[in-house]
């Protein structure tokens, strides 16, 4: 099924490593520091009637991941 997709249209394919592409992420965390800081301050527990200190366990686990994740893939130190 090609829903409207014309059958001349073709996928791009990804450049050539040699072409030294540079890449840009851009990772908007307007919703993910929302969350993550109803769940570190129990809002989030509150709000839904769950365990306020599991979620801002969980909270914490994910703050870490964020830190790692930039640490390692995102260069948050040249920042």
């Amino acid at each position: 099924n090609n829903r409207g997709r014309s059958k001349t249209q073709q996928q791009q394919a990804s450049p050539d490593p040699d072409n030294q592409v540079e890449r840009i992420f851009v990772w908007d965390l307007d919703e993910t520091i929302i969350i993550l800081h109803s769940l570190l301050t129990g809002t989030y527990a509150q709000r839904y009637q769950k365990d306020a200190q599991t979620a801002m366990s969980l909270g914490l686990r994910i703050e870490e991941i964020i830190f790692n994740l930039a640490d390692a893939h995102l260069f948050f130190n040249d920042l």
